[in-house]
């Protein structure tokens, strides 16, 4: 028996973003019976009979289906009518509990009880979902996971406009001009959540946000600073910069959506423990990345050739210094390499830092 004659009863929706469709969604008439699927490995068509790999089953209390109206972003991309219903989709389990299905599947909580729910979808059919409760608090559902109040009619038409102006705003708002990032600079914008703001933006240095605490501790002011429209430059530390979003976040009444939980095997619903998780595939893709800059910076040193990965030992990770380095000790000689991570370089190995270094490394 194929997939649609399974459900020949059931409409179905394939979930869509950038170009892509991602799951393949078969709700009941009643609507109180939802299976999802996505493609089995090595396929990537975009007809209905490629999604056959078991995803999770709800019985949810109702279901929204999201539909691209017609607004200014839609005119502009083409992207509305009844053909991109479905694009993605939201399931009520509870007053206040809800399942998004997407580019992604998670649940998350709300504080009133969802009444409306638009998914519209831009440039490149770019997804733009959002839910309202019976309060006017808007949820933003794709990328800013934020929650926000929006009162005036004109603003809600396209009320991811309207975020993006206020995430934007913190600028003009608290007089900054922008920040300085090692050699970069880059506008400063607000987030929902205000520490995933600050380690993005570290992370635009490499290595990444762990190794740099791993040499700097938590205060990571060495590499952050902040300049003010009166061009007066002072460095920010991590708690200072949390500090800052989170206080202008209250003035907006930005704030990030409850409870989301991104593991499949936490919902209400039957699950195939063969397919992985979203969290899971995105920290091995993490992981991976991070293994590449790794490997990037042990090829570009200078010894690379003589001193092979293998001989070379990494500083404790209890022990730093404030020099914008992290140290590695050829087992064998007992130089000292020294990478700065703050001009992307190696330092050249120095005869009197191996006794200066030496309480990096234990044996």
């Amino acid at each position: 028996m194929s997939i649609l004659e399974k459900y020949f009863r059931y409409s179905y929706y394939l979930t869509l973003n950038y170009m892509k469709h991602i799951f393949c969604v078969y709700i009941n008439e009643a609507q109180d019976d939802v299976h999802i699927y996505t493609r089995i490995e090595n396929v990537f068509g975009h007809y209905v009979e490629d999604f056959q790999q078991y995803v999770a089953s709800f019985k949810p209390l109702k279901v929204f289906i999201g539909k691209s109206t017609i607004i200014p972003r839609t005119i502009v991309s083409g992207s509305h009518g009844s053909t991109y219903d479905g694009n993605s989709i939201l399931l009520k389990m509870d007053t206040n509990k809800y399942i998004f299905i997407g580019s992604e599947i998670y649940s998350f909580t709300t504080e009133y009880e969802i009444v409306s729910f638009f998914s519209h979808l831009g440039d490149l059919n770019r997804s733009y979902p959002h839910a309202i409760d019976s309060e006017g608090n808007f949820y933003f559902l794709a990328r800013d996971y934020a929650v926000l109040k929006i009162d005036d009619e004109t603003n809600r038409i396209d009320p991811y406009e309207y975020l993006h102006n206020v995430i934007k705003n913190i600028g003009d708002t608290e007089n900054i001009k922008c920040l300085h990032i090692g050699d970069e600079k880059y506008y400063i914008h607000t987030s929902a959540n205000p520490k995933e703001e600050y380690e993005k933006l570290v992370n635009k240095l490499e290595p990444d946000v762990n190794t740099l605490k791993t040499c700097f501790g938590n205060n990571l002011a060495h590499i952050m600073k902040i300049e003010y429209k009166d061009d007066t430059i002072k460095p920010i530390y991590e708690n200072e910069f949390i500090e800052l979003l989170t206080n202008y976040n209250k003035k907006v009444g930005l704030r990030h959506i409850s409870d989301i939980t991104m593991n499949l095997k936490s919902f209400n619903g039957d699950f195939n423990d063969e397919f992985p998780s979203w969290e899971k595939e995105y920290k091995n893709q993490k992981d991976k990345i991070k293994e590449q800059q790794e490997n990037d910076m042990f090829n570009s040193c200078p010894l690379h050739d003589l001193d092979p990965r293998s001989s070379l030992k990494k500083q404790t990770d209890k022990i730093s210094t404030n020099d914008g380095c992290i140290h590695y000790k050829h087992i064998i000689t007992g130089y000292i390499y020294s990478w700065n991570f703050i001009k992307n370089e190696w330092k050249p190995p120095y005869e009197d830092e191996k006794n200066k270094l030496a309480c990096l490394f234990e044996d």
